[in-house]
């Protein structure tokens, strides 16, 4: 965890309260131990609450519908694929990348 290792190094730089207060006041090794050890479990809770999401794996198919091919989508999903691959107005929204749609 990229968080925790930089806090736990005296870098406060993704924490900018706290990087402005160890400008005036040092920090003591014990706090940030303990906030450490905080942010461990808020690590370990969010993967506990959301592995569900984590582990999703979402189809190619659905992120650019323009490059795979209808016959290698589950059936009951090509007729929609094919719709999506024919809309002329999505093609231009969807080159720029699923982000911008």
């Amino acid at each position: 965890m990229l968080f925790k290792c930089n806090f736990a190094c005296g870098e406060f730089c993704q924490f900018p309260t706290l990087a402005n207060v160890s400008k005036e006041v040092k920090i003591l090794e014990d706090d940030v131990h303990l906030y450490c050890q905080h942010l461990e479990m808020l690590q370990e809770d969010f993967l506990r609450r959301f592995h569900d999401i984590l582990s999703l794996v979402i189809p190619n198919w659905v992120l650019d519908p323009f490059i795979v091919n209808p016959l290698n989508v589950d059936i009951h999903l090509q007729e929609e694929l094919i719709d999506l691959q024919s809309n002329e107005e999505i093609k231009p929204r969807m080159a720029r990348g699923y982000e911008y749609f």
